[in-house]
Parts: structure tokens; C-alpha cells; sequence
């Protein structure tokens, strides 16, 4: 009679149950690992992304801030310059006259004096009464004024009203406009410049 080991079979049976069970624990610790590596990355990717767009956002308002102050900077020069050129008009016009009356003042030495003077500084137009004492001096005056050196030194010269007093001297108005200075010249020398290249287009 032939026996059957019950017992031997039953243990060959526990043993592939837990080798299998052994196999899927090595599966599933696996899988949990390469979870949680995954897990990692993601969370560490995230974290790049937000301090990337954090140093994006910080450059982005510095960049604002650095616009705004240099507009702010850029006004305030513009204020300073404008204010400057002003000044610096104003002077010009101040010498130009002071050097209009000096010439004139010498040119009427022999032959007459300057008896009142008016100035408008927005046309630049100086008014002068000139005296002379006898008809030869207001000759001699006349020949002065009209030579095209005295003419040259300003942009219009105009003589008028010509009179003789009870005691026989003369009186003479004097208009003269003054060249203009050269700070006023190069804004009109642009715009002329910019007026012929539009043409020209």
C-alpha cells in the first residue's frame, strides 16, 4: 500500500505562499518608493517654480520702481534746464542792451547825447531821444546812423521825428531792435531745420 505525505505538501504550499507574499511586498515597497521619489520632486519643483516667480515678480516691481524714479528724476532736470535757459534769456537780453546802449552811447560822442532811453525787453526794442546842440552835429549824426557798419550791429535801426527848440537844438527819436541772442537763435534754427525736412518728404 502506497502512503501520501499530507504534510510535505502542505509545506511546499506554504513556502511558494510566502515567497509570492514576499515578491508582492518587494512590488509594493517599490512602488510606495518611487511614489514617494516622484512625491519628492514634484514638491521640489513646485518650490523652484514659486521662488522662480517670487525673483521674477521682485525684479519686475524693482523695474517699475527704477521707471518711476527716473521720470521723476527726468522731470526734475527738465524743470532745472527749462529754468536755466530761461535765465540764462534773460541775461543775454540784459548784456545785449547794456552793449546796444554802450555803442550808441559812443557812436553820439561828437555829435550829440542820449536824452532818455525806453526798453522792451519782449520785442527788444530800444527807444532813444537824441540830442544835439547845432544842425552840424545832427549831420554828422545822421551820417553815423545811416553807414552800413552802425546798420549791421542791429537787426532794425529807425530814425524819426526830428525837431529844433526855441534855442536851436535838436531832438531826434531813436528806434533800434536788437539782433536776437543766440540761445533764442537755435529753437528757431530747429524748427526751420524740421520744417525743410518735412518738406522734403
Amino acid at each position: 500500500m502506497q502512503s501520501i505525505n499530507f504534510l510535505g505538501k502542505r509545506g511546499s504550499l506554504y513556502q511558494k505562499h510566502v515567497a509570492q507574499d514576499h515578491r508582492l511586498f518587494q512590488i509594493a515597497l517599490a512602488s510606495f518608493g518611487v511614489t514617494v521619489i516622484v512625491l519628492l520632486a514634484l514638491v521640489g519643483f513646485n518650490i523652484y517654480l514659486a521662488s522662480t516667480l517670487q525673483g521674477v515678480v521682485k525684479k519686475q516691481n524693482d523695474t517699475k520702481q527704477s521707471i518711476v524714479t527716473n521720470q521723476t528724476v527726468e522731470a526734475a532736470y527738465l524743470l532745472f534746464s527749462h529754468k536755466l535757459k530761461a535765465i540764462a534769456e534773460i541775461f543775454e537780453k540784459r548784456n545785449n542792451k547794456q552793449q546796444a546802449i554802450n555803442f550808441l552811447n559812443e557812436l553820439f560822442a561828437d555829435n550829440g547825447f542820449i536824452g532818455g532811453i525806453n526798453y522792451d525787453g519782449a520785442e527788444q526794442i530800444l527807444s532813444l531821444t537824441v540830442d544835439s546842440t547845432n544842425i552840424f552835429q545832427l549831420e554828422g549824426l545822421i551820417n553815423k546812423l545811416d553807414s552800413p557798419e552802425v546798420k549791421s550791429n542791429f537787426a532794425s535801426l529807425n530814425r524819426s521825428n526830428i525837431s529844433r527848440s526855441s534855442e536851436g537844438k535838436y531832438s531826434m527819436k531813436l528806434t533800434v531792435q536788437l539782433k536776437q541772442s543766440k540761445t533764442e537763435q537755435q529753437p528757431a534754427a530747429a524748427t526751420t531745420k524740421g520744417t525743410d525736412d518735412r518738406q522734403e518728404k
